[in-house]
């Protein structure tokens, strides 16, 4: 080799070196900034009408509805689920006030927790949090008074309320603030989704289902642009998309418009859907 080559050489080489070193290590930490578990744990006592489940190892938490459901023959009347996955910097427990209105309509809620966030063991990975929900449903669907269940997911628990929808029968699905791919929302931030150990391919998924699907987003959010909502409503062969002036972490939950349109196919409620917004 010429002398005059083996600065450019050594240059090279560092480069290379530099980059495998960086590729190493987004793929060594990736999970950690994925799904930042948040430890904080459940408060010591529960409010009345919480109950905490145990379900192969994972808690997640039962809000009752605020108003009776009624029995026959001494049990529980029909009563219809929403099975919850929150974001991923986030616990179940915080999303409690949220469905106020909805456990005032007569709807049941749970909110599942992933493995390693609030306290539960295990590691979060898509595999782990989509078993977890899995099992979940399981547990909910074995309930006698339990008609109907719908899966609700918000920003990465939308991808897992999609692959929940995927292997189990749900009557509906609510995404509000996510995305239509985790590959594609990570290729549009300029980082290296080939590298990639998680995969929720949600759009993919509403478009294999005949499941009713309403998608709410908001119109100012910077994390995962109103496009993706907009695309998934459209890819799903039964799409509603209700579209509000909100960010990312701040759109609150029409709660008014979900029940219009659970009732669309399972009479629930009032029959008016005048304020969804069709793609």
């Amino acid at each position: 080799m010429r002398a005059g080559m083996r600065p450019m050489f050594k240059a090279f080489v560092v480069m290379d070196v530099a980059l495998v070193l960086i590729v190493v290590g987004v793929f060594a930490v990736q999970r950690s900034l994925l799904f930042p578990a948040v430890e904080e744990t459940l408060p010591a006592s529960l409010p009345l009408g919480i109950v905490r489940l145990d379900v192969d190892g994972q808690f997640a938490l039962y809000l009752e509805p605020t108003v009776s459901i009624g029995s026959v023959d001494g049990r529980p009347a029909a009563m219809d689920v929403v099975l919850f996955f929150h974001g991923n910097a986030e616990v179940a427990w915080w999303s409690v006030a949220s469905f106020d209105e909805l456990r005032a309509a007569g709807l049941g809620i749970v909110l599942a927790e992933y493995p390693g966030y609030g306290g539960n063991p295990g590691k979060p990975s898509a595999e782990t949090m989509v078993g977890s929900g899995l099992s979940l449903y399981d547990e909910v669907v074995s309930w006698p008074e339990v008609r109907h269940i719908y899966v609700f997911g918000r920003s990465m628990g939308g991808g897992v309320a999609t692959s929940v929808a995927a292997g189990r029968e749900v009557s509906g699905i609510i995404l509000a603030s996510t995305f239509t791919s985790l590959h594609r929302l990570v290729y549009q931030k300029w980082l290296p989704a080939f590298l990639l150990r998680d995969r929720f391919d949600s759009e993919d998924i509403v478009a294999s289902l005949d499941t009713p699907v309403l998608v709410y987003h908001g119109t100012q959010d910077r994390l995962i642009p109103l496009e993706h909502g907009r695309q998934l409503a459209a890819a799903a062969n039964d799409g509603w998309l209700l579209v509000n002036q909100c960010g990312h972490n701040n759109c609150p939950i029409p709660s008014a418009e979900i029940i219009s349109w659970m009732a669309q196919y399972h009479g629930r409620g009032s029959r008016s859907g005048s304020q969804l917004k069709t793609h």
